[in-house]
């Protein structure tokens, strides 16, 4: 691969060019260390692991507070409802249906358009699939159109 081959020596071992040399204070270094890569290793996960339950704990404490801050709406709302169900015969139920019903009738006929505003839909829709391009020269059945639905 390279240009030159590496050397045989006398005794027919491999001798090659480029010698390593380790830096003194590199290798004081690994005589210094007293713990093997097994124990630095267990050191590490432990300290990873206590860290991972500390922040889980946060987490926890967290969430446990949300609940008990929407558990503490939820009763007011089940002091109604209870208190309603006890209060509530059929009858009173049956009368406060036939109130929603109408109720919701009045909804519907006010929300319904009249004849007029009808027929000014009509024509402002006319007016603007003649008029794709210019849509200004609707502003007169536009305005119609407005007047009518603001007075529903």
């Amino acid at each position: 691969m390279g240009q030159s081959n590496s050397k045989l020596s006398e005794d027919g071992t491999k001798i090659f060019t480029p010698v390593v040399n380790i830096d003194q204070s590199l290798s004081t270094k690994f005589e210094e260390l007293t713990e093997s890569d097994i124990v630095r290793r267990l050191r590490e996960d432990s300290e990873l692991e206590n860290a991972l339950s500390a922040k889980l704990l946060e987490s926890k404490a967290k969430v446990e507070k949300q609940l008990e801050d929407a558990f503490e709406k939820v009763p007011d709302i089940n002091k109604k409802l209870k208190s309603l169900a006890k209060d509530t015969s059929s009858t009173q139920l049956y009368e406060d249906l036939a109130n929603l019903r109408k109720e919701l009738e009045s909804q519907r006929e006010s929300t319904q358009l009249s004849e007029e505003a009808g027929k000014a839909k009509e024509e402002l829709v006319t007016c603007l699939q003649k008029n794709t391009e210019k849509p200004l020269n609707c502003r007169k059945e536009y305005a119609e159109f407005l007047k009518l639905v603001a007075d529903i």
